[in-house]
């Protein structure tokens, strides 16, 4: 988990810059991001195209309780079976 780190919103820009599909639904334009909410588990941004409004969601899952910080750890595999349930 050394590659692992907590996402904001000038760190996930960075990141999505390098993921094609991201490119191919915002395009390779100039891209705004904003955290949204303050859940306990999850990180949850919105990602939007500033030149055509076309946005997507961006969910992390963080391997501690959002509230508690490192004391409460969390697996980060819980979010591979909210894909599979969302897939089917």
């Amino acid at each position: 988990m050394t590659d692992y780190r907590a996402l904001d919103e000038r760190s996930l820009l960075d990141y999505l810059r390098g993921q094609p599909a991201v490119t191919d639904l915002l395009g390779s334009g100039e891209l705004v991001a904003e955290e949204m909410g303050d859940g306990n588990l999850n990180q949850v941004f919105i990602v939007r195209a500033v030149e055509s409004g076309a946005a997507v969601i961006v969910k992390q899952a963080l391997p501690y309780l959002r509230v508690a910080g490192d004391d409460w750890p969390l697996t980060r595999e819980r979010m591979r079976f909210e894909i599979a349930a969302l897939r089917l």
